[in-house]
């Protein structure tokens, strides 16, 4: 075999491959980083069953609420920009405003402290000891910042 037909093969091969890996990472798209968290959750701390349901069931209600805030938040910031629409902007109402964002952030954070307290409450003495011991790594994956919401 020459010289050329090898690095011509070679050539070809990685070409392939690049292909081939490059297929495979842009159409994955069946499992959403939420849904690996939530498999995480579940492989570590070991759930099964009953509490696998119940998990589903918190997760949830937890995800509605906070959707609620969100939209809260999303209403109020479109009140905060209309203020300055005007000639005399009120600052003592952008105060307001400002603060009703702000406890709506409130809410979801207490909403997601609630949420994990509950599945702690869900887990027997074992898997208590594993979710203190990774619930700080769960706590920041989640807090990771997330792409913006197109309007």
């Amino acid at each position: 075999m020459s010289k050329l037909t090898f690095v011509t093969m070679a050539v070809v091969v990685l070409l392939v491959l690049n292909g081939v890996l490059i297929f495979v990472i842009f159409t994955d798209k069946s499992r959403s980083p939420r849904q690996r968290v939530d498999e995480i959750i579940i492989d570590r701390l070991q759930l099964h069953g009953d509490q696998i349901e119940r998990f589903e069931e918190l997760k949830h209600a937890h995800r509605a609420e906070v959707a609620s805030a969100h939209d809260s938040i999303r209403m109020l910031k479109k009140i905060l920009i209309v203020g300055l629409k005007t000639s005399l902007p009120d600052a003592k109402q952008a105060e307001r405003v400002a603060a009703a964002i702000s406890n709506q952030h409130k809410r979801i954070e207490l909403a997601t402290f609630r949420h994990f307290n509950s599945l702690r409450e869900l887990c027997n003495a074992r898997q208590k000891r594993l979710f203190d011991e990774f619930i700080q790594e769960i706590a920041m994956a989640l807090d990771r910042p997330h792409s913006p919401r197109r309007p």
